[in-house]
């Protein structure tokens, strides 16, 4: 069986389910998202992730080859988050209510 691919967006909050992505068998953290490029480069060094899987534009890794996008962002942007991902065909795990 593959390993459903993770993207996280919003490093401060998101990157709280991470551990539990890389800890199981059927899940691998590939990208991280946020605005903050040091919180961001930071996080990505905790998963052990390259440039190339950090983003800064949420469209961007919507646009991405991940397949499931955990959204720990601030609660008025899940909605439109959640939209463009499930547009893009992506599974979405919102931390909240949208």
């Amino acid at each position: 069986m593959k390993k459903y691919k993770v993207g996280m967006v919003g490093v401060g909050r998101g990157t709280a389910y991470g551990h539990i992505f890389s800890n199981h068998p059927d899940t691998e953290v590939v990208a991280l998202c946020d605005m903050n490029t040091e919180a961001l480069e930071k996080n990505g060094k905790d998963f052990n992730l390259s440039d190339n899987c950090l983003f800064e534009k949420y469209e961007d890794l919507a646009a991405s080859d991940v397949d499931i996008i955990v959204l720990g962002t601030p609660i008025p942007f899940h909605a439109d988050q959640t939209v463009m991902a499930l547009e893009a065909g992506k599974h979405v795990l919102c931390e909240v209510t949208a």
